[in-house]
């Protein structure tokens, strides 16, 4: 019975990163993602990140038995470094790293801050006293957070990626006076940029 529950939840997630990756390609898309030089694609960007965040996770809950000590590395690393993958697919690595940044800042804290409330030594998982207690909140709050900085994120990115095919997509013209020295006379410049 344990093993179904852990399939039913690895089975929901990718229903999930489907059904979401499909609506992210449905919401159509002007111009394809290849007309142009850096252009991506938003639905792509959506689910790497989404992919990122819930494949280690449903790997982890679906093997927790075989993996051992490997199940709370692979979700650490789905819900700190997933949702940054369609941002550096996206090519904004800034907002790949700031997002990561604040997911690992969120979580440390939340460390930091169980392990100031539990410095004289408490179980959060078996004792019921107020230091347990409140460390388990504290716990219970940073790990949600840190999962809502994450979903913030997935749900962000295509927008991101919108934005910047947009800006790689204005071309912008401008004229000026210029000497020409084969002529030995003033001319006028073109310029051009994408």
């Amino acid at each position: 019975m344990r093993s179904r529950g852990r399939l039913f939840a690895l089975s929901l997630s990718i229903a999930l990163a489907l059904a979401h990756a499909s609506r992210a390609s449905s919401q159509g898309y002007p111009i394809p993602a290849g007309d142009l030089p850096g252009m991506r694609s938003p639905g792509t960007a959506t689910v790497l990140s989404l992919a990122g965040m819930v494949v280690p996770i449903g790997i982890a809950i679906a093997d927790a038995d075989q993996a051992g000590n490997a199940a709370p590395w692979l979700m650490l690393g789905g819900v700190l470094a997933g949702p940054s993958l369609g941002y550096a697919y996206a090519g904004d690595i800034k907002g790949a790293l700031k997002g990561l940044g604040l997911r690992t800042a969120v979580l440390g804290v939340t460390i930091g801050a169980v392990a100031g409330i539990c410095s004289s030594g408490c179980d959060i998982w078996g004792e019921t006293n107020g230091a347990a207690d409140a460390a388990a909140v504290v716990a219970l709050a940073g790990v949600a957070t840190t999962l809502a900085l994450g979903i913030r994120d997935i749900v962000r990115v295509d927008d991101g990626v919108r934005a910047r095919n947009a800006e790689l997509r204005r071309a912008s013209v401008s004229v000026g006076v210029s000497y020409v020295p084969e002529a030995r006379a003033p001319g006028v410049v073109l310029t051009l940029r994408r």
